[in-house]
């Protein structure tokens, strides 16, 4: 599919004459217009010189002769000058031409016939032809048309058999038409076929079944293949198609209306039928217009909406006047019907604005949801929400009342884990290639809002796509608050592992290592016992040994015990262990980089004591955030700063480096989520950004309130 630009393009490096671009001149389609033009205005002058009233004008079709010839000419010179090499623009420029014969032919017959007989010439040539031209007219708009629409291409080379037999069908009903007899008017009981041949009356017969079996089959099996190619059209080309079945069901919509108002006579014309296929015939061409140049293709729901409004207002209007005019001259007889009427009128110019605003919103329920009431949809999200108790229940509450309030047949919630979006909820069937709308809660990504259009490839309208993303900012929080219980639920889960984990790691060493130790600590003390009077040189060098392998268990209880919490903070306290290792961290790294690193440390003098789960949240993440400088920034120097807010009751923890900074594209490594997990472990917020003009800064902010809380609580314990 070309798209706009390059079309635009094409438009601007061809510098040809535009009347005569491409392998049709246009000027060939101004050429069928002006005919078209001039064989209206005949019909026209005919019509008045046959004395015909305004009323027979109708009835013998030459208003809605005149607009078709007009709206089917003009459609195909626009069509034609745009895109002279799409078929259809000829189609409609040959339909111009159909339509304008009608208009004059059946004029010409009637004055030379019946107002002037015999004062023009070729009366029964053209007698002759009312007979059967209609029937190229009525094949090229009910069969070929909706085959090469839009692009004037046939589908697939498995329709050209299809065209062959539909060709075939109106070349046999047009010749068996020609010369059986007939009226080619019921408005023209005078006129007979001229040229019939009875002798091949039997042939003619049987060619005039044959063709309206082909035309018949050739019409059904255009209609089933162009609601197959709608089905499985997409984008603009779904469009397209949408404004051609819409001005075709309209148009067979009010051809139908006289027939059923005339049943059972069918074929009988009045006023009405004439009034009723001038306002059809012009909206196939128009429509058709409006598609294949891509004017305003998304108007195409908004006119269905309002015309199914206006439809049904005006059959219920119609209904509830007949009712109530039947009803009130039955109660009333002596009444006038003028009295009854202006009741009538009265009681439905009452009624009609509140069923136009009830028929308004039903018919757009139907077709589209809550599309056009979104504070009600927006509410109805949150009183379910509101409702709901189990976290569990959340997510599926969201795509259950997205998929209702816009009638979809698939919505969906993702989950965000570790860079990949997981369905968490879904309504409906799955469908390829759905709308995606991000779920973002404070700026972060925490999920997607999966949605698919009512019909396949269809697209979205403004409102709908307004409105999707009204609910998605809705979502997100509550997208958000389901993670936060999930990763609770994860986070008591791995603490309730680690502790099991840590306990069966501190009985294996107490068993293992220290227990063995212990045991053999005390038998050597026992021998060392029993040498002294025997040997007490012996003993001696025992006694020795006894010394040393005491200090091993020592410096393994000592282990155990720096495995639990870095001793330096029990021996400087947080302040004090910081100095020490910025102090060592920058003595080490001046021994192994060209450039040492100047660490520097400032605190507040109102820093509190800290629970201990901060403090050692605090030392790693300086420890950490050191380890990601040395590495990473190539910086010359860094500063940790540590401070206290006693407003908000919160210890915040900077550390800035003078490094390369952050780089464009990033994966957190095992320390950035580290520093991460600690953190928002104790329920703080981290943050890394790019310092200006370069550089790095990590942040982290503790609250103590809660922490505070729980350390009191515990030492009551």
């Amino acid at each position: 599919m070309k798209t706009f630009n390059s079309v635009t393009s094409s438009l601007k490096t061809n510098t040809r004459d535009p009347l005569r671009q491409g392998s049709h001149p246009r000027w060939l389609f101004w050429a069928v217009w002006s005919a078209s033009v001039v064989q209206a205005l005949f019909g026209l002058v005919l019509a008045a010189l046959n004395s015909l009233t305004l009323s027979r004008l109708f009835v013998e079709f030459v208003p809605s002769e005149m607009i078709a010839t007009l709206a089917f000419a003009t459609v195909g010179l626009v069509i034609g000058v745009r895109q002279p090499s799409n078929i259809i623009g000829w189609f409609f420029s040959a339909l111009g031409t159909g339509h304008g014969l009608n208009t004059w032919l059946v004029q010409y017959t009637r004055y030379t016939f019946v107002t002037q007989p015999g004062t023009l010439p070729f009366g029964e040539f053209i007698a002759w032809l009312t007979f059967w031209v209609w029937v190229p007219t009525m094949a090229l708009t009910m069969i070929f048309l909706p085959v090469f629409f839009p692009n004037g291409r046939l589908p697939s080379r498995n329709w050209r058999p299809f065209v062959c037999l539909a060709t075939l069908g109106t070349i046999l009903l047009s010749i068996s038409l020609a010369f059986t007899p007939g009226l080619p008017e019921e408005t023209l009981p005078e006129v007979q076929n001229p040229f019939v041949l009875d002798a091949g009356r039997d042939i003619f017969h049987s060619l005039n079944v044959a063709g309206l079996i082909l035309v018949s089959l050739s019409f059904v099996g255009g209609i089933v293949g162009t609601f197959l190619r709608f089905m499985r059209a997409q984008g603009v080309e779904r469009l397209q198609f949408k404004w051609f079945a819409f001005a075709t069901f309209v148009t067979v919509t009010l051809f139908l209306v006289p027939v059923i108002i005339n049943y059972p006579d069918f074929t009988q014309a009045t006023f009405l039928t004439g009034v009723l296929h001038a306002i059809a015939l012009p909206l196939l061409p128009i429509a058709t217009m409006f598609a294949i140049l891509r004017y305003r293709l998304y108007d195409i729901d908004i006119i269905i909406h309002r015309t199914l409004v206006y439809a049904s207002l005006t059959g219920l209007i119609v209904a509830l006047y007949v009712l109530i005019v039947g009803y009130l001259g039955a109660l009333f007889r002596a009444a006038s019907d003028f009295m009854v009427s202006l009741i009538a009128t009265g009681v439905i110019a009452v009624i009609f604005q509140p069923l136009r605003a009830w028929l308004q919103q039903a018919v757009g329920r139907v077709l589209y949801g809550q599309r056009d009431e979104p504070y009600e949809v927006l509410a109805r999200l949150g009183e379910r929400l509101k409702a709901t108790i189990a976290p569990d229940a959340v997510l599926p509450t969201v795509a259950l009342s997205v998929k209702e309030a816009l009638k979809l047949p698939f919505v969906a919630v993702t989950l965000e884990s570790d860079g990949d979006y997981i369905i968490a909820a879904a309504e409906g069937t799955i469908v390829p290639h759905p709308l995606v709308l991000p779920l973002v809660y404070q700026g972060v990504q925490v999920g997607q809002l999966l949605v698919a259009p009512r019909a396949p490839r269809e697209e979205w309208s403004a409102s709908e796509r307004g409105l999707l993303e009204h609910l998605a900012q809705h979502a997100g929080v509550a997208v958000h608050g389901v993670r936060l219980m999930r990763e609770l639920q994860q986070a008591r889960e791995k603490l309730i592992l680690a502790r099991e984990e840590e306990r069966r790691r501190l009985r294996r060493d107490l068993h293992d290592d220290l227990a063995p130790s212990l045991a053999a600590l005390a038998l050597t003390a026992a021998a060392v016992k029993e040498l002294i009077h025997t040997d007490p040189k012996a003993a001696t060098v025992a006694a020795e040994k006894l010394r040393s392998s005491i200090r091993l268990t020592v410096a393994d209880v000592r282990r155990l015990v720096y495995d639990l919490r870095p001793p330096t903070l029990d021996e400087f306290g947080l302040t004090g262990a910081i100095r020490e290792h910025a102090a060592k961290f920058s003595a080490d790294t001046a021994g192994m980089t060209e450039q040492p690193l100047a660490v520097k440390v400032a605190f507040s003098n109102d820093l509190p004591n800290l629970p201990a789960a901060v403090e050692v949240a605090v030392y790693r993440i300086v420890q950490e955030a050191l380890m990601n400088v040395s590495r990473h920034a190539q910086a010359s120097s860094c500063e940790i700063h540590l401070c206290y807010d006693a407003i908000k009751k919160e210890v915040h923890l900077i550390v800035l480096d003078d490094g390369v900074g952050l780089p464009a594209e990033r994966r957190p490594g095992v320390g950035l989520r580290s520093m991460w997990e600690r953190t928002t472990e104790l329920g703080g917020t981290y943050d890394i950004t790019r310092r200006e003009p370069a550089g790095t800064r990590v942040s982290a902010v503790f609250p103590l309130a809660r922490h505070q809380g729980a350390r009191k609580e515990s030492q009551s314990l």
